[in-house]
């Protein structure tokens, strides 16, 4: 997930030049090999992270200081059938979930044709687990996020190793939650007292002590432009199935895109007969497609190829090879084409890499975890409501659905926290920003998980 620290630590907002982004990925590469297990290491088990940077437009919480980005796994995930569901029925659970989640997104999550991302234990050289750090703060608060992030990711491994199949289900979620605060705690005093390469040395140590090694390195970019396509269709997900997200996008689309009027000297009506002009082009709710799709996928173009402009289009976020404020490369099935002049959209910015990334990224592992326990809550209520399945089950569903809906209250905090506050205070749209029949975005998978 994200790191979100405490609201007693320091906010500090940093201007992002040249030298702040030299200096940081130079550190940052340092740590990485400070970190990293020694190649003569003696280990059953291996942990493979990259580390990169990523600069965040501003719409997400200043106190944002990276999260992780998990590969995407090939083909669809295995869909958990809930035993029973069938004979209750969709409309059922429909209604035992009314307060959770909608109609449209359970249906997706039951029944669609969902994508895994990789666990962490299953990462390797050819698929590391990613660590995007976020550039728009100081270099300490870099290099202690960064440490403390490996920190807790060694943490939670030899935790899940240590516990066996029924504590994971009961437990983790809580023993998780502690053995993160307690590594922030000793990372923290660790790089004040003695600096943050004997930080390096201790989890290193850590490391090998749990049977690990760790395998760390710096690389600009962050990710390359398939990595990139394969997520878009997880953080349309993230969007489509998530009431906060959607909200807080659509407030800053609209209050981006939408009020625009055109003045100037000139008789009233020849400027209204301009203004009407502009709305029939359908250039007000292109812009606000291309706006959210910047947002949600990383990209978002409008051309503007035709002058005078009477036939804007939008170009899709998974056909862009290389994007500027001037032009657009494109992948077509006949070759490659430069587009120009363009209205371009970005969410978050790589180093080294002309391509943006979604700002919902940090929300991907947060939306599987949320599905995961949308499935064991529906699960404990089926059970609970299974004749004859108490002598099997004991005490699980009651057990279960506490949890479940526990944990579901804080993921929805942590969505809400993700964003910067002053986005989710905007104004809601007045009118409908998008074209209808796309107020979701497509195309998106149905569902997502983590490890299989």
């Amino acid at each position: 997930m994200a790191y979100l620290p405490t609201p007693g630590d320091r906010l500090d907002p940093t201007e992002i030049t040249a030298e702040h982004r030299s200096a940081s990925s130079a550190l940052l590469a340092e740590l990485c090999s400070a970190v990293t297990s020694a190649a003569d290491g003696k280990a059953d088990r291996h942990l493979h992270v990259r580390v990169g940077h990523y600069e965040q437009p501003g719409f997400l919480n200043p106190k944002l200081y990276g999260f992780w980005l998990l590969p995407v796994r090939s083909g669809e995930a295995e869909r958990h059938v809930i035993p029973g569901l069938d004979r209750l029925g969709m409309d059922w659970a429909i209604e035992q979930m009314a307060d959770w989640t909608t109609p449209e997104a359970l249906d997706s999550i039951l029944n669609g044709t969902g994508v895994a991302v990789q666990s962490p234990n299953d990462s390797s050289e050819g698929t590391p687990s990613v660590w995007a750090c976020v550039i728009n703060s100081a270099i300490e608060t870099q290099i202690e996020s960064t440490l403390t992030a490996l920190a807790m990711l060694l943490a939670r491994q030899s935790l899940v190793q240590d516990m066996t199949a029924e504590q994971k289900v009961a437990s983790i979620p809580e023993v998780a939650a502690r053995v993160d605060e307690e590594t922030t705690r000793l990372t923290s005093e660790e790089i004040r007292n003695n600096g943050w390469q004997s930080a390096c040395r201790a989890i290193r140590s850590r490391a090998a002590a749990s049977g690990f090694a760790l395998h760390v390195e710096y690389r600009s970019p962050l990710l390359d432009a398939e990595q990139v396509r394969s997520r878009m269709p997880l953080t349309r997900h993230v969007y489509n199935a998530s009431p906060i997200a959607s909200t807080a996008i659509d407030k800053i689309v609209s209050v981006l895109t939408q009020g625009w009027t055109i003045v100037g000297p000139g008789p009233e009506q020849i400027l209204q007969k301009t203004r009407d002009m502009l709305e029939l082009s359908g250039i007000p709710a292109l812009t606000a497609h291309a706006v959210r799709d910047g947002f949600v996928c990383g990209m978002g173009v409008l051309s503007l190829e035709s002058v005078p402009i009477k036939n804007p289009w939008l170009i899709r976020p998974e056909e862009i090879l290389e994007l500027t404020s001037d032009y657009v490369i494109v992948e077509r099935e006949h070759g490659r084409d430069q587009i120009s002049p363009i209205l371009p959209m970005k969410g978050g910015i790589q180093i080294g890499s002309t391509l943006g990334l979604s700002i919902l990224e940090p929300l991907v592992i947060t939306t599987a975890t949320r599905e995961t326990f949308l499935h064991t809550l529906l699960s404990a209520k089926v059970m609970q409501n299974t004749p004859g399945a108490r002598a099997q089950v004991g005490d699980w569903p009651e057990r279960s659905h506490a949890l479940a809906e526990r944990q579901l209250t804080a993921l929805a905090k942590t969505f809400e926290e993700t964003f910067n506050p002053a986005a989710l205070r905007m104004p809601a749209p007045k009118s409908a920003l998008y074209s209808p029949g796309m107020e979701l975005m497509r195309p998106a998978v149905a569902s997502i998980s983590i490890g299989g």
